[in-house]
């Protein structure tokens, strides 16, 4: 059994194609499980005006008291019956082959507990700009625990699961308030059993209103302050889980590690930032220093960088 799990708030103007194309998935969903974090714009209308229609049972939820982004999704995923579960945004557009082509996959190797795929960056308008890497299709890839903490890039729009794993998961400390997606990928590489399928089933849709998204297509006044989030968020992930014996001293280097590049970018100490992030490369990829020093230097306001620490950064 399939399960595709939503979460949706304030999602009128994007919801209806992306359920669309969920609904036309050539090998369909069994069930599509959504929450709704009470919406005040017309996204459960749009969801029930489809579920009317749909040959395929589509439950939806709303919330009484909004639970926010991770939480909305857990509180989906502990709903759903299927033995693997796709995660889907509100946003985006699923190529019709996705589930097809992941399910394949877990049916040919049983040592896979979660499998990220590749997508698209589209604009507001669905048009592609970039693709998420360079493979050729078709590429299995296996991440490794340390690869996947290092740069976390894997993002839950783009991923499905087994359910089995989902009790251990929920049954972690998400006192520290970890994202749902960063969870189970964890979970999955701890254990073996994270991969990445390079076929492009995601378009990615870039807008004002993303709860996430690329840097590149932030407002200057908005990628330092989302920065400085997304480090908090990988601060209380690492906080969240209960490593081997083995892993427990790399994992307390890394929350030292975020903490001290979360006080230098927050302080836009630029030169200091990047002497300090190669020092500790083991802890961070190039790609997320450079990630860095980006917003650094597109949400600086001072003209010289090490006068950048007398700004605010909000």
């Amino acid at each position: 059994m399939v399960s595709v799990v939503m979460a949706t708030y304030n999602g009128e103007k994007y919801v209806k194609a992306q359920l669309e194309s969920i609904l036309r998935q050539s090998r369909k969903p069994d069930e599509i499980i959504i929450n709704d974090d009470d919406s005040i714009d017309n996204t459960v209308n749009i969801i029930e005006i489809l579920k009317c229609s749909s040959d395929i049972a589509i439950d939806i939820q709303i919330n009484k008291v909004r639970l926010g982004y991770a939480k909305n999704f857990r509180q989906a995923i502990g709903r759903c019956h299927g033995d693997i579960v796709f995660l889907s945004d509100q946003d985006d557009v699923w190529h019709e082959k996705k589930i097809e082509n992941c399910i394949n996959v877990f049916e040919n190797y049983d040592d896979i507990l979660a499998l990220s795929t590749g997508y698209y960056l589209a604009d507001d308008m669905l048009r592609k700009k970039k693709a998420s890497d360079s493979y050729k299709e078709g590429r299995l890839i296996k991440i490794s625990w340390e690869k996947f903490i290092r740069h976390p890039k894997y993002p839950g729009m783009a991923m499905a699961f087994k359910k089995k794993i989902w009790s251990d998961i929920d049954a972690m400390d998400w006192k520290f308030n970890a994202a749902h997606d960063w969870m189970i990928n964890q979970y999955a590489a701890e254990k073996g059993g994270m991969y990445y399928l390079s076929d492009k089933l995601v378009l990615y849709r870039q807008h004002g209103a993303n709860t996430t998204g690329v840097i590149i297509n932030q407002r200057r006044q908005d990628m330092h302050k989302n920065r400085l989030k997304l480090i908090n968020e990988l601060i209380d992930a690492f906080k969240s889980i209960s490593p081997n014996l083995d892993k427990v001293n790399y994992i307390n280097n890394m929350i030292l590690f975020q903490t001290v590049r979360k006080k230098l970018l927050m302080e836009r100490r630029l030169f200091k930032l990047l002497a300090y992030e190669f020092s500790k490369i083991k802890y961070i990829s190039v790609k997320s220093i450079i990630g860095d020093m980006y917003v650094c230097l597109k949400s600086g306001r001072g003209r010289h960088v090490h006068h950048w620490s007398n700004h605010s950064y909000l």
